[in-house]
């Protein structure tokens, strides 16, 4: 894994138990169909074996050395390129309904005014990274290249582009981004880094099957934009690293759903950020100043869900909630940690309609004043525990009611609450919170419940801890 720089893990010790689920139906666009042997449930995004294999017809492939120029495509078939240029690309302009493939067989390919590889007709466009080759790819761009209907990206297709094999690809782009679709753009093999002074990588519908790919941009990485109806972000596999200093690590207006891989993004605004948000798998991790997880992309509320039935989750905000849904927030599976700063006055989770947990497990630390807890509706016990401000480095173990651990975090920030839920505990019962050596007992008397730290309290005594139900209807004493 590439990974993104600086990046560090906080310890969550958690007994995990993955299965990936692919049952979201998230994304538009008909399915191109994969064959069971693919490894992966198919997505409605569509992936076919066409887009995965990173092959090509040998003995009908036409090969190019570029010599130091450019070179235009105006019939569709299959185009093997070698060699470099310091001021040209790589140009396709076929008939409408020709399909081409550009094979990237060790290229060094510079536009000092466009972009390196500029497909201008709508139809698919394979790129393919050839086994064991290096394939560097640059272009400059500057104020007045806007005119040029948004070609200002280092690879710019007007249709469908998928992007392959399992070569090296490597793209500088100097006033624009990196890639730029304006139809389906999907990533199904490769070794990709991309540099970009605007946007990463963008397409009406986004697809991410397979590959490594390193994205550091100023604005968003991944954006999925389409004129006249929602696109939608489907990353079912590979290996992800997000990092944008100005934008979001993950931008859609529509939905964004993860089924597989690896993810990592660390952001100067919101983590991930879109119409509504499906995680079913795969591991996430998200360092971000704004929200980690926040939908809210629409104008209607309803329609800006956020639910989590699958996947491992480590979510840091600096400034923002972990989870924030306009409409609902659905827990129902996944391993999940999420960390607030005490005193950011953002919740753990946030939403603006619901908020449920109904199964999975997930612990949070952030901030006692503004953490809400689920409602009861929620069909899985919860606890919100509010304690005196901790720094980070505090040790924070949770146990249940027979002593057995359940999960021991690390804080990576510091923190005035726990929000706590777990399968395994039971209404009726009770667990201990053990916070920087300092344990204390929880009874489960709801299954939402609120409750306050008894200052002085240790492992083995006998003292009473507030406790309330979560509308605060009813103030409790509870005795170990």
């Amino acid at each position: 894994m590439i990974g993104v720089k600086g990046l560090h893990r906080s310890m969550l010790i958690i007994s995990v138990s993955l299965s990936v689920l692919l049952t979201l139906t998230a994304c538009s666009g008909e399915s191109e169909g994969v064959q069971e042997d693919a490894g992966q449930q198919n997505t409605e995004i569509g992936y076919s074996n066409v887009d995965i294999a990173g092959i090509w017809d040998k003995t009908a492939a036409k090969e190019v050395n570029l010599s130091g120029k450019g070179y235009e495509i105006v019939s569709g078939g299959v185009y093997v390129f070698t060699g470099e240029t310091e001021d040209g690309q790589i140009r396709v302009n076929v008939k409408d309904g020709e399909d081409v493939q550009i094979v990237l067989n060790g290229t060094d390919i510079s536009c000092q005014n466009g972009p390196a590889i500029q497909i201008d007709s709508d139809g698919k466009t394979l790129i393919t990274a050839a086994e064991n080759t290096q394939n560097r790819l640059s272009a400059v761009f500057s104020i007045d290249d806007e005119q040029k209907e948004g070609k200002c990206s280092v690879i710019f297709s007007g249709g469908d582009l998928t992007v392959n094999g399992t070569g090296s690809l490597y793209l500088s782009a100097s006033g624009g981004s990196g890639i730029a679709s304006k139809g389906t753009l999907k990533i199904t093999g490769g070794d990709m880094e991309i540099s970009a002074d605007c946007g990463g990588i963008s397409g009406e519908q986004v697809g991410i099957y397979n590959g490594v790919i390193d994205i550091s941009s100023v604005d968003s990485s991944i954006i999925s934009r389409r004129d006249g109806e929602k696109g939608c972000i489907s990353v079912d596999g590979g290996e992800v690293a997000l990092s944008s200093s100005a934008g979001c690590g993950i931008d859609a207006v529509g939905p964004i759903q993860f089924s597989a891989g690896d993810v990592e993004i660390d952001s100067a605004e919101e983590g991930i950020f879109g119409d509504s948000i499906r995680v079913a798998g795969g591991n996430l991790s998200v360092w971000s100043a704004g929200s980690c997880i926040s939908s809210a992309a629409s104008e209607k509320p309803a329609e800006n869900d956020v639910e989590i039935s699958g996947g491992i989750l480590e979510l840091n905000s600096s400034a923002g909630d972990g989870v924030h849904a306009g409409g609902t927030v659905l827990i129902s599976g996944g391993n999940t940690l999420i960390q607030v700063p005490a005193d950011s006055g953002r919740a753990i989770v946030s939403g603006g309609i619901n908020s449920l947990i109904t199964g999975g497990t997930l612990i949070g630390i952030g901030d006692g004043d503004a953490a809400e807890n689920f409602q009861q509706d929620s069909r899985q016990v919860s606890v919100l525990y509010r304690t005196t401000k901790h720094a980070a480095g505090t040790q924070i173990s949770v146990f249940d009611y027979s002593g057995e651990a359940m999960t021991s975090i690390t804080a990576g920030n510091s923190f005035s609450c726990v929000l706590f839920s777990h399968p395994d505990l039971r209404k009726g019962e009770s667990c201990d919170f053990e916070i920087g050596g300092d344990r204390q007992s929880v009874d489960l008397s709801s299954v939402v419940t609120d409750a306050a730290e008894k200052n002085g309290m240790k492992k083995g005594d006998e003292q009473s801890a507030s406790l309330w139900t979560s509308d605060g209807s009813k103030l409790l004493s509870m005795i170990e």
